[in-house]
């Protein structure tokens, strides 16, 4: 997956500097389940030499992004990382305005919300609101959605114009072709549903247990599109209350963060 990158990367490197890509590449390869990392298992990820990435890291340890981990000749994300995200945080307006609003939500329908922006094969969890669940799924800000097996990532290429869609997908498939094929059956089909229902929902595809709505937040002059969702467990948040009230309740939401997406200096999350 990450070689593929890797390979692309240096095929077009127009207007790249294929050094600074390849430093934040390693720093993607870090996550929740994947804590710490050496060299070698970073090298086989990125399909690099091993060499090429020791520099890499080295670099990064002196500028506090990577820190020695626990375990003998592995790493961690340094501070310098959590400080660069807590000022994405702090400069995304739309953040701040859309927690109330979640709130409400999600605590009148029992639901989980989430705003997300794509970053790369991914939905980027920027916000989040979860309410007290018997099932309680294990998402918080920084977790990440699949684009083609999500309701966000749905919602997120239903909002997109059909050339922008095709560029994505396409982007997609060549990161991660492995499922590429079985997911475009749900993707066709929730285009399908946005166009007739204003929204997009999954009934227990992310999750057998869980069902999920979720709508395109879109700013005036289309240049940012994000995606706006919620789920909750199947006998509470059943296809009924869907379609009579948590379809439109999301809609109406959507409609107010669009409003406000691009109106000030928010962070640019959905590309890389």
């Amino acid at each position: 997956m990450r070689k593929r990158a890797n390979d692309k990367m240096a095929e077009d490197d127009r207007g790249m500097v294929i050094a600074l890509a390849r430093g934040l590449s390693i720093l993607q390869c870090f996550s929740p389940d994947r804590p710490e990392l050496g060299p070698t298992d970073l090298a086989a990820m990125l399909g690099l030499p091993q060499p090429t990435v020791w520099r890499l890291c080295q670099t990064l340890q002196k500028l506090g992004f990577l820190v020695p981990g626990p375990t003998h000749d592995k790493l961690c994300v340094g501070e310098a990382v959590l400080r660069l995200g807590h000022a994405a945080a702090a400069n995304s307006s739309l953040v701040e305005y859309a927690y109330p609003l979640m709130r409400e939500i999600a605590v009148k329908y029992g639901v989980s919300v989430s705003l997300s922006s794509r970053f790369g094969p991914d939905m980027l969890i920027v916000q989040r609101v979860a309410e007290t669940s018997i099932l309680q799924l294990n998402l918080h800000v920084g977790s990440a959605y699949e684009v083609m097996n999500s309701a966000a990532g749905w919602a997120y290429l239903s909002g997109l114009s059909s050339s922008d869609r095709r560029q994505v997908m396409e982007e997609i498939r060549n990161e991660r072709p492995e499922n590429f094929a079985a997911y475009r059956a749900n993707v066709r089909e929730a285009l399908a549903q946005f166009e007739a229902e204003g929204y997009v929902v999954g009934l227990g595809k992310m999750h057998p247990l869980i069902n999920a709505v979720g709508v395109p937040v879109i700013s005036a002059n289309r240049q940012r599109v994000m995606a706006i969702n919620c789920g909750g467990v199947s006998l509470t948040c059943t296809p009924e209350l869907i379609k009579e009230e948590l379809g439109p309740a999301m809609r109406k939401l959507a409609d107010k963060l669009s409003a406000r997406l691009g109106a000030s200096a928010d962070v640019q999350y959905n590309r890389r």
